[in-house]
Protein backbone atom coordinates (compact mmCIF):
# COMPACT_ATOMS: atom_id res chain seq x y z
CA UNK A 1 0.00 0.00 0.00
CA UNK A 2 2.76 2.41 1.15
CA UNK A 3 4.56 1.51 -2.29
CA UNK A 4 1.58 2.60 -4.24
CA UNK A 5 1.69 5.19 -2.31
CA UNK A 6 5.16 6.42 -3.41
CA UNK A 7 4.34 5.72 -7.01
CA UNK A 8 1.71 8.18 -6.92
CA UNK A 9 3.57 10.89 -5.18
CA UNK A 10 6.05 10.78 -7.88
CA UNK A 11 3.69 10.60 -10.30
CA UNK A 12 2.15 13.65 -9.13
CA UNK A 13 5.37 15.48 -8.98
CA UNK A 14 5.90 14.23 -12.52
CA UNK A 15 2.34 15.74 -13.14
CA UNK A 16 3.15 19.49 -11.95
CA UNK A 17 6.99 19.23 -14.26
CA UNK A 18 5.45 22.48 -16.74
CA UNK A 19 6.14 21.15 -20.23
CA UNK A 20 9.13 23.08 -22.13
CA UNK A 21 7.88 26.88 -22.72
CA UNK A 22 5.02 26.50 -20.76
CA UNK A 23 4.93 28.78 -17.49
CA UNK A 24 4.08 27.18 -14.33
CA UNK A 25 2.49 28.22 -11.22
CA UNK A 26 4.20 28.00 -7.85
CA UNK A 27 2.60 25.44 -5.37
CA UNK A 28 3.56 24.38 -1.62
CA UNK A 29 5.30 21.25 -1.41
CA UNK A 30 3.20 18.31 -0.64
CA UNK A 31 3.38 16.86 3.28
CA UNK A 32 5.78 13.97 3.77
CA UNK A 33 4.49 13.18 7.00
CA UNK A 34 0.95 12.74 5.38
CA UNK A 35 2.43 10.63 2.67
CA UNK A 36 3.40 8.52 4.71
CA UNK A 37 7.11 9.62 5.47
CA UNK A 38 7.10 9.76 9.28
CA UNK A 39 10.39 7.98 10.56
CA UNK A 40 14.06 10.14 10.98
CA UNK A 41 17.37 7.73 9.81
CA UNK A 42 17.75 6.56 13.49
CA UNK A 43 13.99 4.68 13.52
CA UNK A 44 14.99 2.76 10.29
CA UNK A 45 17.95 0.98 10.96
CA UNK A 46 18.08 -1.58 8.05
CA UNK A 47 17.68 1.24 5.45
CA UNK A 48 14.22 3.07 3.87
CA UNK A 49 12.83 5.27 1.52
CA UNK A 50 13.75 8.79 1.85
CA UNK A 51 10.47 11.51 1.27
CA UNK A 52 11.85 13.75 -1.84
CA UNK A 53 10.39 17.14 -0.38
CA UNK A 54 12.13 16.40 3.11
CA UNK A 55 15.27 13.97 2.82
CA UNK A 56 15.16 13.81 6.59
CA UNK A 57 11.97 11.91 6.70
CA UNK A 58 11.76 8.26 5.95
CA UNK A 59 9.44 5.03 5.21
CA UNK A 60 10.41 1.97 5.88
CA UNK A 61 8.88 -1.44 7.35
CA UNK A 62 9.21 -2.12 11.10
CA UNK A 63 10.43 1.31 12.17
CA UNK A 64 12.06 0.91 15.75
CA UNK A 65 10.18 3.30 17.18
CA UNK A 66 7.08 1.42 17.03
CA UNK A 67 8.81 -2.04 17.86
CA UNK A 68 6.90 -2.81 21.23
CA UNK A 69 7.26 -6.28 21.72
CA UNK A 70 9.20 -7.23 24.66
CA UNK A 71 10.91 -11.03 24.09
CA UNK A 72 14.57 -11.61 23.79
CA UNK A 73 16.28 -14.30 22.71
CA UNK A 74 17.95 -15.10 25.87
CA UNK A 75 14.79 -14.70 27.97
CA UNK A 76 13.19 -17.15 25.95
CA UNK A 77 16.32 -19.42 26.41
CA UNK A 78 16.44 -19.20 30.24
CA UNK A 79 12.56 -20.47 29.98
CA UNK A 80 14.14 -23.57 27.62
CA UNK A 81 12.21 -22.20 24.53
CA UNK A 82 13.17 -21.35 20.85
CA UNK A 83 12.35 -17.66 19.93
CA UNK A 84 8.81 -16.72 18.42
CA UNK A 85 8.37 -16.31 14.62
CA UNK A 86 7.06 -12.52 15.50
CA UNK A 87 9.42 -9.96 15.74
CA UNK A 88 11.17 -6.54 15.38
CA UNK A 89 13.97 -4.44 15.90
CA UNK A 90 14.52 -1.60 18.33
CA UNK A 91 18.25 0.08 19.18
CA UNK A 92 19.73 -2.83 17.11
CA UNK A 93 17.94 -5.91 19.02
CA UNK A 94 15.72 -8.10 17.83
CA UNK A 95 12.51 -8.42 20.14
CA UNK A 96 9.74 -11.29 20.09
CA UNK A 97 6.03 -11.37 20.42
CA UNK A 98 6.35 -14.75 22.00
CA UNK A 99 8.69 -17.06 22.67
CA UNK A 100 8.04 -20.35 20.43
CA UNK A 101 7.69 -24.05 21.42
CA UNK A 102 9.25 -25.69 24.82
CA UNK A 103 12.72 -27.36 24.14
CA UNK A 104 12.54 -30.41 26.27
CA UNK A 105 11.03 -33.73 26.58
CA UNK A 106 7.59 -34.56 28.02
CA UNK A 107 8.24 -35.19 32.23
CA UNK A 108 11.73 -32.46 31.84
CA UNK A 109 11.43 -29.90 34.01
CA UNK A 110 13.28 -26.52 32.99
CA UNK A 111 15.88 -25.21 35.45
CA UNK A 112 17.64 -22.32 34.43
CA UNK A 113 17.86 -22.24 31.26
CA UNK A 114 18.45 -26.54 31.17
CA UNK A 115 15.89 -29.31 30.60
CA UNK A 116 16.46 -31.69 33.94
CA UNK A 117 14.72 -35.23 34.11
CA UNK A 118 12.92 -34.75 37.82
CA UNK A 119 14.26 -37.47 40.51
CA UNK A 120 10.90 -39.87 40.87
CA UNK A 121 9.29 -38.67 44.63
CA UNK A 122 10.19 -40.35 47.48
CA UNK A 123 7.62 -42.45 48.93
CA UNK A 124 9.32 -44.95 51.61
CA UNK A 125 8.71 -44.98 54.91
CA UNK A 126 11.42 -47.16 56.47
CA UNK A 127 14.26 -45.66 58.17
CA UNK A 128 17.72 -47.17 59.25
CA UNK A 129 16.35 -46.35 62.74
CA UNK A 130 13.22 -48.24 62.04
CA UNK A 131 14.61 -51.29 61.25
CA UNK A 132 17.34 -51.31 63.71
CA UNK A 133 14.06 -51.07 66.21
CA UNK A 134 13.29 -54.25 64.27
CA UNK A 135 16.49 -55.93 64.40
CA UNK A 136 16.36 -56.31 60.81
CA UNK A 137 18.85 -54.91 58.58
CA UNK A 138 18.08 -51.82 55.93
CA UNK A 139 16.44 -52.89 52.51
CA UNK A 140 17.74 -52.92 49.26
CA UNK A 141 15.53 -50.19 47.81
CA UNK A 142 16.01 -46.57 49.14
CA UNK A 143 15.30 -42.56 48.01
CA UNK A 144 16.42 -39.53 49.92
CA UNK A 145 13.44 -37.24 50.93
CA UNK A 146 14.37 -33.94 53.01
CA UNK A 147 17.72 -34.98 53.38
CA UNK A 148 16.79 -38.42 54.93
CA UNK A 149 17.18 -41.44 53.43
CA UNK A 150 14.20 -43.87 53.17
CA UNK A 151 14.07 -47.75 52.85
CA UNK A 152 11.24 -49.61 50.94
CA UNK A 153 11.15 -52.26 53.23
CA UNK A 154 13.51 -53.47 56.26
CA UNK A 155 15.89 -56.30 55.43
CA UNK A 156 16.15 -59.70 57.22
CA UNK A 157 16.71 -60.10 61.12
CA UNK A 158 19.87 -60.25 62.56
CA UNK A 159 19.25 -62.37 65.41
CA UNK A 160 19.94 -65.81 65.61
CA UNK A 161 17.73 -69.01 65.80
CA UNK A 162 15.70 -69.56 68.97
CA UNK A 163 16.19 -65.16 69.73
CA UNK A 164 13.47 -62.91 69.74
CA UNK A 165 13.32 -58.99 69.29
CA UNK A 166 13.22 -56.85 72.29
CA UNK A 167 13.50 -53.34 71.39
CA UNK A 168 16.43 -53.37 69.19
CA UNK A 169 17.99 -56.12 71.14
CA UNK A 170 18.00 -59.91 69.88
CA UNK A 171 17.32 -61.83 73.14
CA UNK A 172 17.55 -65.14 73.87
CA UNK A 173 13.49 -66.57 74.71
CA UNK A 174 12.86 -69.72 76.95
CA UNK A 175 9.73 -71.51 75.83
CA UNK A 176 6.80 -72.57 78.07
CA UNK A 177 6.95 -75.69 79.72
CA UNK A 178 4.36 -78.05 79.59
CA UNK A 179 5.65 -80.91 79.70
CA UNK A 180 4.25 -83.22 83.10
CA UNK A 181 6.09 -86.68 83.09
CA UNK A 182 9.15 -86.44 85.91
CA UNK A 183 12.18 -88.79 86.18
CA UNK A 184 10.32 -90.26 89.06
CA UNK A 185 7.54 -91.37 87.04
CA UNK A 186 9.95 -92.71 84.55
CA UNK A 187 11.89 -95.15 87.13
CA UNK A 188 8.21 -96.32 88.55
CA UNK A 189 8.03 -97.59 84.79
CA UNK A 190 11.30 -99.18 84.88
CA UNK A 191 12.42 -96.83 82.03
CA UNK A 192 14.76 -94.27 81.34
CA UNK A 193 14.34 -90.76 81.12
CA UNK A 194 13.68 -89.10 77.87
CA UNK A 195 15.78 -86.82 75.44
CA UNK A 196 13.08 -83.69 75.17
CA UNK A 197 13.02 -81.83 78.50
CA UNK A 198 12.23 -78.72 79.98
CA UNK A 199 12.55 -76.71 83.30
CA UNK A 200 9.79 -75.70 85.58
CA UNK A 201 9.88 -74.00 88.83
CA UNK A 202 13.06 -75.97 88.90
CA UNK A 203 12.02 -79.13 87.86
CA UNK A 204 12.78 -81.21 84.95
CA UNK A 205 10.14 -82.52 82.93
CA UNK A 206 10.27 -84.77 80.23
CA UNK A 207 8.06 -85.18 76.48
CA UNK A 208 8.04 -88.21 77.12
CA UNK A 209 9.67 -91.67 78.78
CA UNK A 210 13.11 -93.27 77.45
CA UNK A 211 13.15 -97.31 76.67
CA UNK A 212 12.57 -99.44 79.19
CA UNK A 213 15.23 -100.91 81.89
CA UNK A 214 14.30 -104.34 82.33
CA UNK A 215 15.30 -107.35 80.18
CA UNK A 216 13.31 -109.49 77.63
CA UNK A 217 10.75 -111.77 79.84
CA UNK A 218 11.19 -109.00 82.38
CA UNK A 219 8.09 -107.21 83.72
CA UNK A 220 8.14 -103.74 85.87
CA UNK A 221 6.47 -103.90 88.94
CA UNK A 222 6.79 -100.58 91.49
CA UNK A 223 10.19 -99.65 89.45
CA UNK A 224 11.80 -103.24 89.86
CA UNK A 225 12.46 -105.39 86.58
CA UNK A 226 11.23 -108.67 87.61
CA UNK A 227 11.05 -111.75 85.59
CA UNK A 228 7.28 -112.45 84.65
CA UNK A 229 5.48 -114.49 87.08
CA UNK A 230 3.18 -117.30 86.12
CA UNK A 231 3.07 -119.39 89.11
CA UNK A 232 -0.09 -119.93 90.79
CA UNK A 233 0.10 -121.04 94.28
CA UNK A 234 0.59 -119.23 97.58
CA UNK A 235 1.68 -120.07 100.98
CA UNK A 236 -2.00 -120.03 101.69
CA UNK A 237 -2.74 -122.54 98.89
CA UNK A 238 0.09 -125.37 99.95
CA UNK A 239 -1.26 -125.06 103.77
CA UNK A 240 -4.87 -126.27 102.82
CA UNK A 241 -3.22 -128.98 101.12
CA UNK A 242 -1.01 -129.39 104.07
CA UNK A 243 1.88 -129.37 102.09
CA UNK A 244 5.17 -127.03 102.72
CA UNK A 245 5.74 -124.51 100.04
CA UNK A 246 7.92 -125.38 96.90
CA UNK A 247 11.37 -124.09 95.85
CA UNK A 248 10.99 -122.47 93.05
CA UNK A 249 9.25 -118.95 93.45
CA UNK A 250 8.19 -115.05 91.85
CA UNK A 251 6.80 -112.12 93.11
CA UNK A 252 3.61 -110.75 91.71
CA UNK A 253 1.59 -107.60 92.61
CA UNK A 254 3.26 -107.93 95.94
CA UNK A 255 2.22 -112.06 96.50
CA UNK A 256 4.55 -114.59 97.02
CA UNK A 257 3.95 -117.30 94.35
CA UNK A 258 5.31 -120.85 93.81
CA UNK A 259 6.05 -122.99 91.19
CA UNK A 260 4.20 -125.99 93.30
CA UNK A 261 3.75 -126.90 96.51
CA UNK A 262 6.30 -128.71 98.35
CA UNK A 263 5.92 -132.31 100.50
CA UNK A 264 3.10 -133.24 102.36
CA UNK A 265 3.18 -132.33 106.01
CA UNK A 266 0.67 -135.28 106.96
CA UNK A 267 1.98 -138.75 108.70
CA UNK A 268 1.30 -142.14 106.79
CA UNK A 269 -2.11 -142.67 107.31
CA UNK A 270 -3.47 -139.54 107.50
CA UNK A 271 -5.25 -137.43 105.21
CA UNK A 272 -5.39 -133.41 104.28
CA UNK A 273 -8.97 -131.92 105.59
CA UNK A 274 -9.27 -128.44 105.59
CA UNK A 275 -5.58 -127.93 106.24
CA UNK A 276 -5.36 -130.38 109.01
CA UNK A 277 -3.66 -134.03 108.63
CA UNK A 278 -6.00 -136.27 110.46
CA UNK A 279 -6.05 -140.42 110.89
CA UNK A 280 -8.40 -142.48 109.25
CA UNK A 281 -10.39 -141.68 105.75
CA UNK A 282 -9.05 -142.88 102.84
CA UNK A 283 -7.48 -140.96 99.60
CA UNK A 284 -8.92 -142.14 96.05
CA UNK A 285 -9.45 -141.15 92.39
CA UNK A 286 -12.85 -143.23 92.58
CA UNK A 287 -16.17 -142.70 94.23
CA UNK A 288 -17.87 -144.19 96.91
CA UNK A 289 -19.91 -143.42 100.11
CA UNK A 290 -18.00 -141.80 102.79
CA UNK A 291 -14.95 -141.46 100.61
CA UNK A 292 -13.00 -138.11 99.87
CA UNK A 293 -13.08 -138.11 96.01
CA UNK A 294 -10.34 -135.63 94.00
CA UNK A 295 -12.21 -134.75 90.62
CA UNK A 296 -11.15 -131.99 88.22
CA UNK A 297 -14.04 -130.07 86.41
CA UNK A 298 -14.75 -126.71 85.15
CA UNK A 299 -17.57 -124.17 85.28
CA UNK A 300 -19.72 -125.80 82.51
CA UNK A 301 -18.69 -129.44 84.29
CA UNK A 302 -16.06 -130.58 81.52
CA UNK A 303 -13.11 -132.45 82.86
CA UNK A 304 -10.34 -134.38 82.59
CA UNK A 305 -10.81 -138.06 80.88
CA UNK A 306 -10.32 -139.90 83.61
CA UNK A 307 -12.86 -137.94 85.90
CA UNK A 308 -15.61 -136.86 83.51
CA UNK A 309 -18.37 -139.17 84.98
CA UNK A 310 -17.31 -138.19 88.69
CA UNK A 311 -17.25 -134.31 87.48
CA UNK A 312 -20.64 -134.73 85.58
CA UNK A 313 -22.22 -136.48 88.57
CA UNK A 314 -21.18 -133.97 91.35
CA UNK A 315 -21.52 -130.54 88.87
CA UNK A 316 -24.70 -129.77 89.80
CA UNK A 317 -23.96 -130.15 93.45
CA UNK A 318 -20.89 -128.33 93.76
CA UNK A 319 -19.58 -124.86 95.09
CA UNK A 320 -16.07 -123.99 93.67
CA UNK A 321 -16.34 -120.90 94.40
CA UNK A 322 -12.64 -121.16 96.60
CA UNK A 323 -11.73 -123.40 94.13
CA UNK A 324 -7.49 -123.84 93.64
CA UNK A 325 -5.77 -124.64 90.48
CA UNK A 326 -4.62 -128.65 91.37
CA UNK A 327 -3.44 -129.45 88.08
CA UNK A 328 -0.04 -130.81 89.17
CA UNK A 329 -2.01 -132.97 91.78
CA UNK A 330 -4.06 -134.64 89.41
CA UNK A 331 -2.22 -134.15 85.74
CA UNK A 332 -5.12 -131.25 84.51
CA UNK A 333 -5.05 -128.23 82.78
CA UNK A 334 -4.47 -125.18 85.31
CA UNK A 335 -8.12 -123.82 84.05
CA UNK A 336 -9.94 -126.59 86.13
CA UNK A 337 -10.96 -126.40 89.41
CA UNK A 338 -9.99 -129.37 92.20
CA UNK A 339 -12.37 -129.63 94.92
CA UNK A 340 -13.03 -132.09 97.34
CA UNK A 341 -16.33 -133.70 98.25
CA UNK A 342 -16.76 -135.32 101.52
CA UNK A 343 -19.03 -137.82 101.68
CA UNK A 344 -23.08 -137.75 103.17
CA UNK A 345 -21.67 -138.60 106.64
CA UNK A 346 -19.97 -134.59 106.58
CA UNK A 347 -23.52 -133.43 106.07
CA UNK A 348 -22.51 -133.29 102.44
CA UNK A 349 -20.12 -130.41 102.45
CA UNK A 350 -18.04 -129.26 99.87
CA UNK A 351 -15.21 -126.80 99.41
CA UNK A 352 -12.28 -126.82 97.90
CA UNK A 353 -8.80 -127.01 99.65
Amino acid sequence: MKKELLLSVATGVLAIVPAAGVWAACTSSPDCFSLGYKYSASDCPNGGVKCPFDTSMYFCFSPESECTYSYTADYCSSQCKYTGTTSCQKNGKTYYASCGSSKCYSGQNCSNGTCVTPAPSCTYQYTAQDCASECKYTGYNSCVRNGTTYYQSCGTSYCSYGEECDNGTCKTTTPACNYTITAADCTRQCKYTGSVSCNRNGTTYYQACGSSKCASGQTCENGTCNFQCIYQYTASDCAKLCKNVGYKSCVRNGTTYYESCGASKCSSGQTCNGGRCESGGSSSGGGGSGGTFFYCCDDTGYGCEDYYALCKKYTSNLDCSEAVPMHEFIGCSPDFDICVHEGPGLSARFYCP
